[in-house]
């Protein structure tokens, strides 16, 4: 395993291709001692209203069958949110420590990181982790120079001085939640799930059909400062179990077989199964420190029925506010046409 973590990698030549990543359980996006500090000190002195959109409970909605027998491990499925699979892996028992990673392409940083011990039944809300992870991108925000982290709507065509355009989304448009140390047939696991911001989130967010975290951060632009409402509107990718434990030598057969015997007729090239709205992948092989892995993960195809990124509707709603926004201002200069006429 290399420290870069390689998401979205697309298996063309399995036939097979849907968002994936790889880590080992010991690795973390490097980042610096100093964030650390700084992400687990965060602004407790700002308020973040937005927190309290999001349940104090972890109830996970009704959600649409699988359309095959091919379905994700446990119940983790491929509309949950970063909410749902929070909730989810509290579901599950081992002990260790959960993980935030944010980052674009196959670049992460950590921004957060608590320990953790599950039973199987799950006591931290909704409402707690948006808490956590509002103020840790929050401090990353303002900690980081680079005006990347923040991409206003106008780059996606809306004029500057429509609502829509007056709104502005994390520039960080990949997130990872990962919890080492969750037990999968009596061996230590990594379980990890990946999301991102798309096409089809972002208009859920400014239609209103979803709430995603929002947070205020303080801009400076030359000798003034404002702030800025920030969104994070973050949809599934994929997920990954990965284990490099010495204990996966016991289960290792086991784990393989259970997959096999499930998903067989779903195979179409060794390590690989998929009904083409869904895949699994499977790799085995050893990390850099001679250790035997097993990583298997989980996601919509891309390109396919499920693909969280399929959506045209960004574009059309970009549109739709140009368009109102030259009504607005042809209906203003002709109700005042008959002042101050030549």
């Amino acid at each position: 395993m290399t420290k870069a973590l390689l998401i979205f990698g697309i298996l063309m030549t399995s036939g097979l291709a849907f968002a994936q990543g790889g880590l080992s359980r010991q690795i973390r996006s490097s980042a610096s001692a100093h964030n650390e500090k700084a992400s687990q000190g965060n602004s407790a002195n700002q308020t973040n209203d937005n927190i309290n959109a999001f349940p104090d409970n972890c109830e996970v909605p009704n959600q649409a069958p699988f359309p095959t027998d091919l379905k994700y491990y446990q119940n983790f499925h491929p509309s949950d949110s970063i909410f749902d699979f929070w909730c989810k892996a509290q579901g599950l028992t081992g002990s260790g420590k959960y993980v935030i990673e944010v980052g674009t392409g196959d670049h992460y940083r950590f921004v957060h990181s608590e320990r953790f011990s599950f039973d199987g039944t799950p006591r931290l809300s909704k409402r707690y982790l948006a808490k956590i992870v509002t103020e840790a991108i929050q401090m990353d925000v303002q900690m980081s120079r680079d005006r990347a982290a923040i991409t206003p709507m106008t780059v996606f065509g809306f004029p500057a001085d429509t609502k829509e355009g007056q709104r502005a989304m994390y520039g960080n448009n990949q997130l990872l939640l990962r919890f080492e140390g969750l037990e999968i047939m009596g061996t230590p696991f990594s379980v990890t799930g990946f999301f991102s911001n798309s096409d089809g989130s972002l208009v859920k967010w400014l239609t209103g059909v979803e709430t995603p975290l929002e947070f205020l951060v303080k801009q400076r632009v030359g000798t003034l400062s404002h702030e800025t409402v920030i969104a994070v509107p973050l949809v599934f990718r994929s997920m990954m179990l990965y284990s490099d434990d010495a204990k996966l030598q016991y289960s290792r057969d086991e784990l393989v077989s259970t997959l096999e015997k499930k998903y067989g007729k779903y195979k179409t090239k060794p390590g690989v199964y998929t009904d083409k709205s869904n895949g699994i992948t499977v790799e085995e092989g050893k990390d850099n420190r001679g250790r035997n892995y097993i990583k298997i993960s989980y996601g919509p195809n891309i390109n396919g029925p499920l693909d969280p990124m399929m959506s045209n509707d960004l574009p059309k709603l970009a549109k739709e506010a140009i368009e109102g926004h030259k009504a607005a201002e042809k209906t203003n200069i002709d109700a005042n046409k008959g002042k101050n006429p030549l």
